[in-house]
């Protein structure tokens, strides 16, 4: 390694060193916005803040969308930006799992999504908001992710108010097929004011903590596979949603607020023995006797498993308070922390846990619009000084001209905030943008090596945490000979030669199109940056390019300017439409299809990028519908169909949904769904109409493509309904039923 190498790793490493931020500042409570909503901040089960890459982030409701702001030093913030809309805090919750942030709304229907908090203050979107469709209208929503980072959501039913949990099917930030199973429902029991806690545990297990006011607070296990028995606290809560709950390994510390005599409650739920009992086998402890009925505790836990408890109101009106525990068994006395005026008791909300040695709270002021959603935080912890570590520094390969991937795993003992990539192979050192990591993930770079036989190149990756403590580390490698594509042979007395290999970019390769035509698109070039043409030739379905092409379509391009986009035309494509197998029940697809394309020096013919192969599906769509349907006797249901496009090609899709039994009618029962381009969806809403029970009610939906008619999904599912509501008909009743069925059946002929 060179003096130059050496010289500009200790230089630039330094100066990251000389940058590391650490706060020893306990902040006083600062405005972080305003609000419409005097229940921006509510309700304490839930969370709607955390710290992540140097900055608070705090999430509420401005009374007309949900927002965020951040802030460096958790005093001054940042003007809001708008997530979606949202009139009241308690319709939405957040979770940060120490990489993502992750959101749940509760509307018509459940909303998710996942993003990456960036030191900037903006989020990095995983994917668009996700779509959870229920049966009916949720309420209240809390989210969490497991230890292989699926998203959990726990809700109420808003019409008849049992609560629920539903898991997502994909943990990329998509919500994908929910698993069989969910939603679960965790009680039958109708109480209007249940509140869903769904708490993360070690090796996808989780615990659902529920309650309602009046009542003991449950807790249900999610073993990994399976729900446990129900446990329950020997207390019951004052309050609606007055909760909160943090895990400690496999253990769950749980606050609340007492109904009688309004204390302020504690105890811990363990997973081994499945019930409520504190760690010196107390059932509960109280920690602060006869606050007030809204004095409403919230709970967080630090990095050394320290506990606080938050409350307001008591034994000061417009004081907030809290009281700490390295166990449970014994509490610290009573600190009074804030002074707020106009302070709203039960608007608490607080980090779930420490992050970057802070606890921060958020809560709610005033008497009349606007309310000021303030913020304050406690340094729970020692800095973090320890840096991130390297192991496994390599690359793939050291021949010249080629795509090298150099690659490190980086680790750290808190949290992983991202890394810097460094290389003189251009014969210039170049720093690489900042990428976010998690840790003990491997950070990589790919690119061309430089065509200098014999060139060291020396690479740098730089990581930092999130308490922004930096490490380095430098290794290099030696470029090797490499053969050009076809083989050279050398001249008598030659000893050097220069090679131009072609590179191709994979993510402009691309296909569009109709029935009548395939559009093929590309973009190669020469790694030297020559600027001379390349000639293209591509094949539909060749199924072994290397032994020839013969008789298949191609298109072809002999010479197309180096580094630009280039477009071929199939005119009358000959698709493979032979409809694939195994892809689930609600998916109709045809098989995969190839396009096979290589780019090649005009010039040289020996220089070639070789084959280069990308597939693509014709015609796909997927069908979502519930398997069983449940309406009350009499009522008029709108049954929620949506199809979605999977294919290239543009699509329209009949629908027609009948009945299979007399006891339903369907009304808006056939449709088209026209137009639907790839990745778009559809809807259509056919009316069921129930008129008894006396047997099993079913039906049919048949879903087929315009382009493909023998591409179709047809399933059935089935309609369930009670009796218990029909007295309130009466003979008289049952009739109208009928005449109106025979009414709607009438219509739908017309």
């Amino acid at each position: 390694m060179d003096r130059r190498a050496i010289f500009f790793f200790v230089s630039i490493f330094s100066l990251l060193i000389a940058t590391t931020f650490i706060s020893e500042i306990v902040c006083a409570a600062s405005t972080a916005g305003t609000s419409t909503s005097n229940v921006a901040t509510q309700y304490p089960f839930q969370r709607k803040s955390f710290y992540a890459n140097n900055r608070f982030w705090m999430f509420y409701s401005d009374g007309t969308n949900m927002v965020y702001r951040t802030s460096a030093d958790g005093s001054t913030w940042s003007s809001p930006t708008t997530v979606r809309a949202a009139n009241s805090g308690r319709t939405f919750s957040i979770w940060f799992d120490g990489t993502y942030l992750h959101y749940a709304y509760a509307g018509t229907n459940l909303y998710y999504r996942r993003g990456m908090p960036n030191s900037d203050g903006t989020i990095t979107w995983s994917a668009a908001e996700q779509t959870i469709s229920l049966t009916y209208p949720p309420a209240s929503p809390f989210v969490s992710v497991d230890s292989s980072g699926y998203a959990w959501i726990g809700y109420t039913d808003s019409v008849f108010s049992p609560p629920y949990v539903i898991k997502s099917g994909n943990n990329d930030g998509t919500w994908g097929t929910t698993p069989s199973g969910f939603p679960y429902k965790l009680s039958t029991l109708g109480y209007t004011t249940w509140k869903v806690s769904i708490i993360p545990l070690t090796s996808n297990k989780m615990l659902a903590v529920y309650g309602a006011k009046g009542y003991t607070i449950k807790a249900r296990r999610w073993t990994g596979s399976s729900w446990g028995s129900e446990a329950a606290t020997s207390q019951a809560m004052g309050g609606e949603g007055y909760f909160s709950a943090v895990a400690q390994g496999d253990n769950v510390h749980l606050a609340f607020l007492r109904n009688r005599g309004y204390d302020i409650m504690y105890t811990r739920y363990s997973y081994s023995t499945n019930d409520f009992r504190t760690i010196d086998d107390a059932v509960d402890k109280r920690i602060y006797r006869g606050a007030t009925s809204t004095s409403a505790p919230v709970i967080s836990i630090s990095g050394n498993n320290t506990l606080y408890v938050f409350w307001a109101g008591y034994p000061t009106a417009n004081h907030i308070y809290y009281n700490a525990s390295s166990t449970g068994a014994t509490w610290t006395p009573t600190v009074n922390w804030i002074t707020d005026a106009t302070l709203i008791n039960d608007r608490l909300t607080s980090f779930y846990k420490e992050y970057g040695g802070n606890t921060g709270l958020a809560y709610t002021t005033g008497t009349s619009s606007p309310y000021n959603v303030r913020f304050a935080y406690l340094v729970t912890a020692l800095p973090d000084t320890t840096p991130p570590t390297f192991s496994s520094t390599t690359t793939n390969t050291t021949l010249a001209g080629t795509a090298v991937n150099f690659s490190t795993i980086i680790a750290d003992e808190t949290a992983l905030s991202g890394y810097i990539f460094s290389t003189n192979n251009t014969g210039t050192w170049t720093n690489y943008t900042w990428t976010a990591l998690s840790s003990g993930s491997t950070a990589y770079n790919i690119t061309i090596l430089n065509l200098t036989v014999g060139a060291v190149v020396n690479y740098v990756f730089y990581a930092n945490d999130t308490s922004n403590n930096w490490n380095a580390v430098m290794a290099s490698i030696t470029t090797t000979f490499l053969m050009p594509p076809g083989g050279m042979e050398l001249q008598s007395g030659e000893a050097t030669f220069t090679v131009s290999p072609i590179g191709f970019d994979m993510e402009a390769y691309k296909t569009s199109g109709t029935m009548s035509y395939l559009n093929i698109y590309w973009k190669a070039y020469y790694l030297d940056n020559s600027n001379r043409n390349i000639s293209v030739e591509c094949y539909l379905n060749c199924p072994n390019p290397e032994a020839g092409c013969t008789g298949y379509q191609e298109c072809k391009y002999l010479d197309y300017p180096s580094g630009t986009i280039g477009t071929c035309t199939i005119t009358n494509p000959n698709y493979n439409l032979a409809l694939a197998t195994g892809l689930g029940e609600n998916t109709a697809s045809t098989i995969s299809n190839n396009i096979s394309c290589k780019f090649t020096d005009p010039l040289n013919p020996t220089v070639t990028s070789g084959w280069v192969n990308r597939t693509f599906v014709p015609l796909s769509f997927y069908l979502s519908l519930p398997s069983i349907v449940s309406i009350d006797v009499g009522d008029s249901y709108p049954l929620e169909l949506t199809v979605k496009n999977l294919g290239m090609i543009t699509d329209n899709y009949s629908i027609d949904v009948s009945s299979l039994t007399s006891n339903l009618v369907i009304s808006s029962g056939q449709a088209t769904i026209t137009e639907l381009e790839m990745n778009e969806t559809g809807k259509m809403y056919p009316n069921l109409l129930l008129l008894s029970t006396t047997e099993s009610a079913s039906a049919t939906i048949t879903a087929t493509s315009a382009m493909l008619p023998q591409m179709y999904l047809q399933k059935p599912f089935i309609v369930k309904g009670s009796m218990a509501s029909m007295p309130e008909f009466g003979w008289i009743g049952i009739i109208q039923i009928i005449l109106l069925a025979a009414l709607l059946a009438f219509k739908s002929k017309q």
